[in-house]
Order: C-alpha cells, then sequence, then structure tokens
C-alpha cells in the first residue's frame, strides 16, 4: 500500500507565519525610528528658528564695538583678574567705563525675557563669529543673566560635536548629550548695519524629558519583542525539529559514514515519509552511486585544478609585486586606486640623492639603499599599503589607525630621515633620505585630485631640501 505523500510546504506554513510576525517587528521598529527622526526634526527645526529669530533682535554694530573693546589685552587681563577673584563688579565698572554697559545689560534682558517667553530654549547666547573650520575655541560675547559677568570675553574649546565644522554653516542642528543634558543646538549669524557678520546667536533646546520618554518607550518596546520571540522561537524550533531537523540528521549521519574510497561504501540507507525530505534522501542515494563510479576521474581532474590554481596565484603575486621591495608596483596601485573610497589620504615619497648614489656608489649600492629608505616608510606606515611606483617614487594610502594618526606618524618619519641624514657616524650610502608630501581627500575629490596635492607638497618639501644640502651633497 502507498504512503499518502504529505507536503512539508503544508507544515511548514505555521513557521512562515512565525516569520511574517518577525516581519512586522521589525516593521514596528522602522516605523518607531521614522517617528524618532521625525520628532528629531521637529526640534531641529525649532532651535534653527528660534537661532535665527533672536539674531534679528541683536544691534549687529553694538556687538561689532562690544567685541573689539573685550578682545584688548586690557579687558582680558581685567577678565581673568575677575575670574580669579570671582569679583563681577571689576566687569561692570569697566563696561561702565567704556559706556556699553547699558547696552550690553539691554541684550542680556532680550536673552532673558526670550528664555522665560519661549518654551523649551534653555540657553541662548553670543559667541564670536569664526568660519574657520578648524577653529580650536570661540570667545563668548553676552550670556543670560545667570551667568557670571567675567564669561564675557571667555575663550572656551569647541565641543566635540562641532569640531571640524563651520558653525555659522551648519547642515543641520546636532543633538548632543553632555554636562547640560540633552540639547539640539544650532547657531545664527549676526550682521551689522553694512551687511558684514560680527557674531553668532547659539540656541540650545532642551531635549532631555523627551529623550527620557523615548528611552522608557524603547525599554517596554524590547520587552514586549522578547515575549513575543519567546513564543515565536519555541513554536519555530518544535516544528522546525520534527519536519526538517530530525530528517536532515539522520541523512547527514548516514552521509558522512559513506567513504567512495573504501571497498564498503556504505550508501545511504534511510526510512523517511514520501515527502520533499524523501526526495532529498533518494537524490543523495543516487549521487552516491554516480560518485563511486566517476571519483577516479574527479581526483585527477582535482590535482590539475590545483596545480593550476597555485600558479595563477604566483603569477599574480608577482605581477602586482615590485621585484626589489617586495611592495606594490605601479600595476598595484593602479588597481588599488579603482577601489578606494571613502576617507583617506596619500603620502608621496621621493627619495633624495639617489642618482648620486648610484653614480659615487653603483646600481647595486643604489638599490640597497632604495630597499633601506622603503623599509623605514613600511615601518612607520604598518597598517597601509605601500607602492613604488617609479625608480625613486612611492605612494601609501591611508586609510584606519593610520589616517587616524597620519601627522604624527609623517612628523615623526620626517624627523626620523633628518636624523639618518645627518648623522656622520655612518657612510653616506646608508644616510637614507626621502622628500614627503601629504594630502588629505576633501569632498568631492578624485583619487588623481589627492594624489596632485600630495605630489606637490612633496615636490616642494624636494625643493627646500635641495635648497638646505644641495643637490650634490
Amino acid at each position: 500500500m502507498t504512503k499518502k505523500r504529505v507536503s512539508i510546504k503544508t507544515r511548514l506554513y505555521v513557521f512562515i507565519l512565525c516569520i511574517i510576525l518577525l516581519i512586522t517587528i521589525i516593521t514596528s521598529i522602522i516605523t518607531y525610528i521614522t517617528l524618532s527622526n521625525s520628532l528629531d526634526n521637529i526640534y531641529k527645526n525649532a532651535t534653527i528658528d528660534n537661532a535665527r529669530n533672536f539674531a534679528t533682535y541683536v544691534d549687529g554694530d553694538f556687538i561689532a564695538e562690544f567685541k573689539e573693546i573685550i578682545k584688548s589685552e586690557e579687558y582680558q587681563e581685567l577678565r581673568q583678574k575677575a575670574e580669579e577673584t570671582e569679583n563681577e563688579q571689576l566687569i561692570e565698572d569697566y563696561l561702565r567705563e567704556k559706556d556699553v554697559w547699558a547696552k550690553f545689560a539691554d541684550t542680556r534682558n532680550k536673552i532673558d525675557d526670550y528664555l522665560d517667553n519661549i518654551k523649551g530654549v534653555r540657553y541662548i547666547y553670543l559667541v564670536d563669529y569664526n568660519n574657520t573650520i578648524n577653529a580650536e575655541k570661540d570667545m563668548y560675547i553676552i550670556d543670560d543673566s545667570n551667568s557670571e559677568l567675567y564669561i564675557i570675553g571667555y575663550y572656551e574649546y569647541r565641543e566635540k560635536e562641532f569640531k571640524d565644522k563651520d558653525i555659522t554653516n551648519l547642515d543641520e542642528p546636532v543633538i548632543s548629550h553632555g554636562d547640560w543634558g540633552w540639547l539640539c543646538s544650532n547657531y545664527a549669524p549676526v550682521y551689522d548695519s553694512n551687511g558684514n557678520p560680527v557674531c553668532i546667536v547659539g540656541c540650545d533646546v532642551d531635549m532631555n524629558k523627551t529623550i527620557h520618554d523615548r528611552h522608557m518607550f524603547i525599554l517596554f518596546f524590547i520587552g514586549l519583542i522578547i515575549s513575543i520571540s519567546i513564543f515565536i522561537y519555541i513554536g519555530a524550533i518544535y516544528l522546525v525539529n520534527k519536519l526538517i531537523i530530525k530528517p536532515l540528521s539522520l541523512i547527514c549521519k548516514e552521509t558522512q559514514a559513506f567513504n567512495p574510497n573504501e571497498a564498503d561504501n556504505k550508501i545511504i540507507d534511510l526510512n523517511l515519509p514520501n515527502n520533499e525530505i524523501g526526495d532529498i534522501y533518494q537524490s543523495i542515494r543516487t549521487m552516491q552511486l554516480h560518485i563511486i563510479e566517476y571519483i577516479n576521474n574527479i581526483n585527477q581532474k582535482d590535482d590539475a585544478l590545483k596545480s593550476k590554481d597555485t600558479q595563477i596565484l604566483s603569477l599574480k603575486n608577482q605581477t602586482f609585486k615590485d621585484i626589489l621591495t617586495n611592495v606594490g608596483n605601479a600595476r598595484a596601485y593602479n588597481q588599488k586606486s579603482k577601489e578606494i573610497s571613502g576617507i583617506y589620504a596619500i603620502v608621496m615619497a621621493d627619495i633624495n640623492n639617489l642618482k648620486q648614489i648610484n653614480d659615487k656608489y653603483g646600481h647595486k649600492i643604489g638599490d640597497e639603499y632604495i630597499k633601506g629608505c622603503c623599509n623605514i616608510i613600511c615601518e612607520a606606515f604598518k597598517h597601509s599599503p605601500v607602492f613604488r611606483i617609479g625608480g625613486d617614487e612611492f605612494v601609501i594610502i591611508l586609510q584606519g589607525a593610520d589616517y587616524e594618526n597620519r601627522n604624527y606618524i609623517v612628523d615623526n618619519l620626517v624627523k626620523k630621515f633628518d636624523d639618518i641624514y645627518n648623522r656622520q657616524d655612518i657612510s653616506p650610502e646608508k644616510r637614507y633620505s626621502m622628500s614627503l608630501g601629504m594630502a588629505d581627500r576633501d569632498i568631492g575629490d578624485t583619487i588623481e585630485d589627492v594624489y596632485r596635492k600630495a605630489d606637490n607638497r612633496m615636490y616642494a618639501n624636494k625643493t627646500l631640501f635641495k635648497e638646505i644640502y644641495g643637490s650634490y651633497r
């Protein structure tokens, strides 16, 4: 009597349902993220509007005058003394003497009124206009009345969230967490009557409650997902073990015992249901019979293929390696330049006085000189690919740790070459020297752009080397 065929697909419908539930959960998470982003955008827009709005209340001409006063050495010395003695009266007396106290107090009162009347805005302050992206510090001009007077003219290191940014032209407000809690921050410029930017209005909107509520929701959501996942997992494990894992384990065990090179081949022999798993079993059994028949030919072909692969790999390594220095060659650099993306820097390195070494000591010693220079740069850039693209030219592409520490590495490398070159206790052919030039990839740059910038800086350093030491030292 033929067994009734029961499709495994039917029994897996329940498991597929579990997958659908998981997809639903993932969709819910995506929805949560989308809503969170929307909420963040609301705060960012509010920060932008408030910064720009308050900027319209500020008298730019007064700020231009006031800023010059507090930048003076006389004021800065007085401010330092006021801070050390915690004597704010010194600041007030000085500003009254300069006849700017009234306008200063009026501006500060505007800040206080704005903070009192606009819900959610936590801080409003004026800082010196500085559009330098790499600026280390910003100077406070006016803050609210809760701040000490000697904060006026105080230079503070720029916060890490705004490091390396032009804070007068941010892409969007920044949400950060620091000593003041969760804040959404943005800046807007203030102009004088001639249209010149004189300072920046900083606006910080309080997001502590919003972030707290969001975190609590996340905890609730995670708990709910875990509870649902447990039930789904138990049901899925039961079905998968019964319908798939157990039959496949039997097939796997029997298949592992099969060895076509032994006299007792142990062809798979099981009693499985007449369904898709049974079809797999029959296919494996048929395959084992064919394997026994063709195994000898297959082994021979495998040996031939392995030999060819070894030869191809050897040829490939020779193609992309510089024979003398064993670093990448020009072809390897060209291949790498097609693959490189993201954040990186390029260092151009050119050997100094190679022609003189070759002329005086011969090309064999010149080759040793090249290898000596190469060993030094390879040791410096341990985590970056080095390429020899010409007789005396090398290119290094910096990413990862070497990119993060690029300035430190290059400075130390330049010093090392200087120290070696100026040593009088070693012979000239071992006084290794190279001129270096480094360039970072800026937004929109191609690798050719970065290469060209690095090459120009290298040649500038090489010219300086020749001016200092001469061309035939």
